[in-house]
């Protein structure tokens, strides 16, 4: 008959039986630390989500004359959103947000055909977008609260059919 080991019982080590269980709790404990491990990278691995759909709901938003309304748009929690210009320093970026997020290196465009959009809910980044410029905004660098978060489309008829400049709309 095999003997099962108890915790607080002495083991006879001269036995395989006793060295088996021991290397398998051994065994037990380690994968549950790896596991742990793997959920603990994975969780502080989540940042702000990447908003891909921002830019064709912009474009729709944009296609009648009526106010473009960011906070009907993206609905989720957030206080401002920041338009950043392409090769914004990262640093500047950090100062115009007020969050130092280690994603604007990345994140920044670094060439003329888009811009970044930060949705902040202080003191954190709760979704970005990169906007290529068919929707432009006038201005640009620059912060504005949700309440405030309403642009006025314009057609840009030069580049074509469906480019446009969302102008911040003063209430």
């Amino acid at each position: 008959m095999k003997h099962q080991w108890r915790v607080g019982e002495d083991l006879d080590f001269t036995s395989g039986e006793a060295y088996t269980a021991v290397t398998l709790n051994r065994i037990r404990i380690d994968m549950k630390l790896f596991i742990l491990s793997l959920v603990g990278l994975g969780l502080t691995a989540c940042g702000p989500a990447q908003d891909t759909q921002l830019e064709r709901k912009l474009v729709a938003a944009s296609s009648s004359d009526s106010i473009v309304d960011l906070s009907s748009i993206v609905r989720e929690r957030w206080d401002h959103v920041c338009i950043i210009a392409a090769y914004t320093p990262p640093e500047s970026a950090k100062q115009l947000t007020g969050v130092d997020w280690n994603g604007f290196k990345r994140a920044i465009p670094t060439s003329d055909g888009s811009n970044l959009l930060v949705f902040v809910k202080r003191p954190e980044i709760v979704r970005y977008a990169e906007v290529a410029r068919r929707v432009d905004f006038n201005p640009r660098s620059v912060c504005t609260p949700r309440d405030s978060a309403r642009f006025r489309p314009h057609a840009r008829s030069a580049q074509g059919p469906g480019h446009f400049v969302l102008e911040l709309a003063h209430s």
